[in-house]
């Protein structure tokens, strides 16, 4: 088993559900800190934390866990979408930059999405004409009615595995 991939689904679980019980195994901290992957496909996440485990002096949302959900839900989304498109690459998170914008007093919520045709069509290729490339992803912290309590940019970088044209 390639320890870098979701193993296959069983036949009564979801996509969400094989990626939540890899991410336990294979990233403990996405444990402790109760992520939950509420939504995963190919163009889209929802993943989620309790405020209990990650709460700071204020009983708010401490930052480094909102960081943390963050960044592992977009990379869970670059990587799902890897996996649909059938690309064998390695994935690294190359950059993080987040934005606090309020306190979060209740259950961290995290929403992820690949909505840029053009900017995976210059993913796509770059990747097949140097073995590497990079996808910037915005992924929003919101409040239970929808708005926004953080937001984060990131930049991961996946580099194939086996040279030549992959998926697409």
């Amino acid at each position: 088993m390639n320890r870098c991939r979701p193993p296959a689904p069983g036949a009564a679980q979801s996509q969400a559900e094989r990626y939540q019980a890899w991410l336990h195994r294979e990233i403990p901290l996405t444990a402790d800190i109760g992520v939950e992957l509420r939504e995963l496909e190919p163009l889209r996440i929802v993943a989620s934390a309790p405020l209990a485990p990650n709460h700071n002096v204020h009983y708010t949302a401490f930052a480094g866990s909102l960081y943390a959900l963050a960044i592992v839900t977009g990379w869970t989304l670059v990587l799902r979408y890897l996996e649909s498109q059938e690309i064998d690459a390695d994935l690294v998170t190359r950059d993080g930059t987040i934005r606090y914008l309020e306190p979060v007093e209740g259950e961290l919520v995290c929403r992820g999405t690949l909505d840029d045709p053009a900017a995976l069509d210059r993913f796509h290729e770059r990747l097949d004409a140097d073995g590497r490339s990079r996808l910037c992803v915005n992924v929003e912290l919101t409040h239970p009615d929808g708005h926004a309590v953080a937001t984060l940019d990131a930049v991961y970088t996946a580099v194939l595995l086996k040279p030549g044209k992959q998926g697409g």
